[in-house]
């Protein structure tokens, strides 16, 4: 009789504090519900190569490459963000310093600081402050569902708000994300289900409104994960032409895709990423604090 009772007394403890962490239908506390799955690769360099003249040609500064500390956290930042990825914008060479739950990015000539982040326990952003190169800032809050992915943002820049919701399909592709106040503004993202893969690391990030998440993940603590090729992005809102093609893609003997080809803008603008992996114990994952 006192076993029958105590389940029941074990179920109620449990659903009660399941009740206390939650904080609405996918806004989980920062250390309530579970973590994401952790990738067992990360990117450590991306190149872009832009096709004309007949060929493709090397970009003189690279979209992403990064060097790591022993516990295998970044240490050192080289990238290129929108708003004219992959052939300009903003260009950064930054140092990356963890103190318990922050991080911090500094220009590595000027050192001044370019983005301040907040982490949870499972090493997932939730707040960033960024100082972008023309002197405005911009302040980023993230939210997760039940199944740790990010599932909302909400963005203030200097010139109003923004506030971004994130689906998925039931293998975890990010399928779309969209704008509250307005959701038939947002992109869609297209998979070839035939084609599983363990990851990739996709151009899409002239389509994300804010840089400061596009460093976040470059450094792994944002997640779009990829478990299936991704064969194209629409923009559904007010720039219709972004529209973007994913093909040639060559996927490594761990399941990683390595490269590919994409339009991106206009149907004859091409570029091919090659993307090289760090695998293994220190390589991949979010640091946890």
């Amino acid at each position: 009789m006192q076993q029958n009772l105590f389940i029941p007394r074990t179920i109620l403890a449990l659903l009660l504090v399941l009740t206390a962490c939650k904080k609405g239908p996918d806004n989980w506390g920062p250390d309530c519900g579970p973590c994401a799955p952790v990738p067992g690769c990360q990117p450590q360099q991306k190149l872009i190569y832009l096709y004309y003249d007949g060929a493709y040609h090397p970009q003189s500064f690279p979209k992403i490459k990064k060097t790591f500390a022993a516990n295998g956290t970044v240490n050192y930042l080289e990238i290129s963000l929108p708003p004219f990825a992959p052939t300009g914008g903003e260009e950064h060479s930054l140092e990356v310093k963890y103190t318990g739950n922050r991080v911090y990015l500094f220009n590595s000539a000027t050192h001044d600081t370019v983005l301040t982040a907040r982490l949870d326990a499972c090493g997932r952003a939730t707040w960033s402050d960024h100082l972008a190169r023309d002197g405005n800032r911009s302040e980023t809050k993230y939210f997760y569902n039940a199944q740790g992915r990010l599932s909302r943002t909400t963005y203030e820049p200097i010139y109003g708000f923004a506030n971004l919701r994130y689906v998925y399909d039931k293998y975890g592709n990010l399928i779309k994300y969209y704008y509250e106040e307005d959701p038939a503004n947002n992109m869609e993202f297209t998979y070839d289900y035939s084609r599983p893969i363990k990851g990739a690391s996709y151009d899409f990030d002239s389509n994300l409104p804010m840089q400061g998440m596009i460093l976040l993940a470059a450094l792994g603590h944002i997640d779009f994960p990829a478990h299936h090729l991704l064969r194209s992005i629409r923009d559904n809102g007010e720039y219709p032409y972004d529209h973007r093609e994913y093909s040639n893609q060559v996927i490594n003997s761990d399941g990683y895709v390595t490269s590919y080809d994409y339009t991106y803008y206009y149907p004859d603008n091409h570029a091919r990423n090659v993307t090289t992996w760090r695998c293994g114990k220190s390589g991949g994952g979010y640091p946890k604090y």
